[in-house]
């Protein structure tokens, strides 16, 4: 169950790459995109991509992911309400997790986010140091009891099942050489 973090980071990264349009999603990763998440990328225009890349190009200005949030709405104040709306789906999933699930999924939801603008803002991310990302993620998430790990698979079930998708393990393995 170890490789359930390298997957995840291994998705953050694949959905970090600026795309332009949902389908430019390849097929074989929409069907991994929970509906909501889907609905709100296909939801986004093109003044809405701006105002997301001109944030996230300040993304070091940022202590809190509210005070980049503020920054969104005052960039785009319709960006800002579907922004906060996915926000408002994913920060209720992860307040109905065990605590120390809770923790793990926020420090590396925080991870993704950051490489996310990064990407975005044209930094290109160094594949050594999210391998060692992922290697502490997956002693962290192994670490962790497992009440905590099943809590996360009851509130992240399309995350979790990312874990029994044979391309996508394969993907995972090959790159963080993970086993």
């Amino acid at each position: 169950m170890y490789r359930l973090v390298a997957v995840v980071l291994l998705a953050g990264v694949a959905l970090c790459a600026p795309i332009e349009n949902f389908d430019d999603i390849p097929s074989q990763y929409k069907d991994l995109i929970p509906p909501e998440v889907a609905d709100h990328l296909k939801s986004l225009t093109a003044d809405d991509k701006k105002a997301i890349k001109a944030v996230a190009l300040r993304y070091s200005e940022f202590k809190t992911e509210d005070e980049a949030m503020e920054a969104l709405k005052k960039e785009n104040e319709g960006t800002w309400e579907k922004a906060q709306k996915l926000h408002k789906f994913v920060q209720e999933k992860v307040d109905k997790l065990a605590p120390s699930a809770k923790e793990f999924v926020t420090e590396v939801l925080a991870a993704t986010r950051k490489l996310h603008s990064q990407v975005i803002s044209g930094v290109k991310p160094n594949l050594e140091e999210l391998k060692g990302q992922a290697k502490s993620f997956i002693e962290k998430y192994q670490a962790l009891p497992e009440e905590a790990k099943a809590s996360f698979r009851e509130h992240f079930p399309i995350t979790a099942g990312l874990v029994k998708n044979d391309k996508f393990k394969a993907i995972a393995e090959g790159l963080l050489k993970v086993n």
